[in-house]
Formats: C-alpha cells, structure tokens, sequence
C-alpha cells in the first residue's frame, strides 16, 4: 500500500539528502549521464549529457534528460567534498553547504559510487598519472579512470591514444578487477582492428603490458596469496602467451604436452592459459586431443575452460568443427553458446560464426 515517493521521502528523512529529487530522472528515464569537463583558456566548464556506447546513437538522439548527478570528490587535506549538479552546464557548482565550488582538477566520482562517467580533458588525464602510479587513488578509482577512458574512445568521444597513454600508468597495478578492465579494453580493439597491417604493433603493446606481470606472477601459486591473484596471473600469462611472448608459449606448450603424455593436468590456476595457448598454436592433431578431453571431462569449469579453448584455434577448418561439435550429442544443450562465442571472437572465425547462426 506504499507509493515509491514515500520510499524517497523516508530515505530523505534518514539521510538528510535530497533523494527524491535525485532519483526521479534516474527512475523513470533511460540511460545514464556523461559529466564532461570542459577546459577554456580562462576557466573549466561542467556539462553533462546522455552517454550513448554508439555514436550513431548519440548522433540521432535528441534525449535532453536533466539529471541531478551526484558528484563526490577529495579536497585538499582529503577531505570527501558533495555537490549535486542539476544543470546542463556551469562553470561553477553549488556545494552541499551553500557554497560555490571550482573544479580544480579532482577526480569527480570519488569511490567510484556515482552512475555516470567522467570525460575529463587530456591536461587533467596526465594529472592523473602520478596519482595511479603511486595508488594514491583507490581501488575503484583506479578501475573506473580506464574503464571511462576506454569507453569514452569506443563511443567516439575521446581519443583511443588518450586510453592508450593512460594505461602506462597501470604497469605496476597489483588488482585482478583493475587488470581485467584493462584486458577487456585492449581486447575490444583488438576485435576492430585485427585486419590491419599495423596490428602487429598493438600486439608488441598488449605484450608489453601484460609481460612484465607475468613474469612478476611466475607459474605458481604462493602459500598466502589472494585468491585473485590467481585470477590475476591466469590472465595475464594468458595475454602475454597470445601477444607473442616466446617463453610463456613455450612454457605452455610443455604442459599442455605433458598432460597429453603423462595424464598430469597443469595446475588449476594456470589451466585455463595453458589450454587457450596451446590451442591457438594448434593444428588437427591438437584439435582431436581436445575433443577428447572434453568428451571425457567430467566437472562443468573443465569442459568450459575446453570448450573456449576449441574457439582459438587459427585453421578456419578446424574453426567450423568447433561449430558443428557445439551441436552434437556430447555438449550439453546450456554449453552450446559458450563455444560460439569463442568462435566468433576469433578474428579468423567472426565470418562463420555469423553463418552458422543464419
């Protein structure tokens, strides 16, 4: 017998915040903001708008929703400063208090609480640097300064290389989820510019990156470590080995044939880069040893970790035997999807996975 206003106006009453004003847009309209910064000669301009993923999106929009966009933000002597900015623009903003703040460069989604993404100019991105260097900024604040970076690229509305320039400063990141953003990043632009005759080039970047971690991680689990640590040297073994890096392909290579010859399985943590590696430097022989093992797996993480395996290899052949072993009696009907879409993240399989869909 309660309306959703009286939840607001109870929520308002406990927190002394304005949330029915807040929330009103957030509830009733699509989408979410965009918060850009705008550098003048003179001054900064806040300014916020519908983020649209799609450029031809935000082309044909004419959605002119006014958000009340709660930004937090660390002052001098760190102290967590709000203000609730419900304008399309304002060189200036009012504070919780009353007063009237400038944005002097401060990162605006402290904690990265706040649904809305952050376009800050280039001046501010290489402020930023020193602070991710250091881990001056959180955890979160990290992960969400390169996931807005990069999504602000795909959309069109901020340089790639600005991403890519920022990611120099995650070298010494020690944080699986801040690691998987970044690997989810440069794989997106791996997908669109696989074709190209300079992709070696991001290739000989992305082993740069992930490289140095892998060798930090080494192959074996330490008495102590976090479970995502685990997490983290999976992936990045994994990256590194798929971006050309000799030794850990090798090294992957001589698990992956042990397995085969002596019944030993690589260690758990590390068995989903084995697979994939050895899988991508795979001819029918090594295509058919799969398919063996995958008939004969038991638990549902091994059989996924073989099927996504059956999904990279390079021979387009061998690709489509992928696709129509999906279909067979030996995967079950809930796993058909999950070799699919290996398949079709392959840049060599894109094309039949399209046609096996059709």
């Amino acid at each position: 017998n309660a309306e959703t206003n009286d939840l607001w106006q109870v929520l308002e009453e406990v927190s002394k915040k304005p949330v029915g004003k807040i929330m009103a847009d957030w509830t009733k309209k699509s989408g979410y903001p965009l918060v850009s910064i705008i550098k003048s000669e003179k001054s900064f301009r806040i300014r916020q708008s519908r983020f649209f993923s799609s450029p031809i999106s935000r082309r044909n929009s004419r959605d002119k929703t006014l958000w009340s966009v709660p930004i937090v933000w660390q002052g001098n002597r760190k102290k967590v400063k709000r203000a609730l900015f419900s304008k399309f623009q304002s060189s200036t903003f009012l504070g919780s208090q009353g007063r009237t703040l400038k944005y002097s460069g401060e990162k605006l989604n402290f904690g990265e609480t706040g649904l809305f993404r952050v376009d800050y100019p280039e001046s501010v991105l290489k402020m930023f640097n020193n602070s991710v260097v250091a881990k001056n900024f959180s955890t979160p604040d990290r992960l969400g300064l390169i996931r807005d970076s990069f999504a602000l690229a795909e959309s069109g509305q901020s340089s790639t290389t600005l991403a890519l320039d920022l990611l120099s400063s995650y070298r010494e990141e020690n944080e699986y989820v801040v690691w998987l953003e970044v690997a989810g990043g440069l794989g997106r632009l791996s997908q669109i510019f696989a074709d190209e005759t300079w992709f070696p080039k991001l290739k000989e970047f992305k082993r740069q990156i992930f490289s140095p971690l892998a060798q930090k991680l080494g192959w074996h689990q330490k008495k102590g470590e976090a479970f995502t640590v685990a997490m983290l040297r999976d992936m990045a073994i994994y990256q590194a080995g798929a971006n050309g890096d000799k030794e850990i392909i090798g090294e992957a290579e001589k698990l992956f044939e042990k397995y085969i010859k002596e019944g030993k399985a690589p260690d758990k943590e590390i068995r989903s880069a084995v697979y994939l590696l050895a899988a991508k430097r795979g001819k029918e022989k090594r295509f058919s040893q799969f398919i063996k093992l995958y008939k004969g797996a038991h638990l549902a993480d091994e059989k996924n970790r073989l099927g996504e395996a059956l999904g990279l290899f390079d021979d387009k052949k061998l690709l489509q035997k992928a696709l129509d072993f999906s279909l067979s009696k030996d995967v079950r009907p809930q796993d058909v999807f999950s070799i699919f879409r290996s398949v079709a993240r392959n840049p060599k399989g894109r094309l039949l996975a399209w046609q096996f869909v059709k």
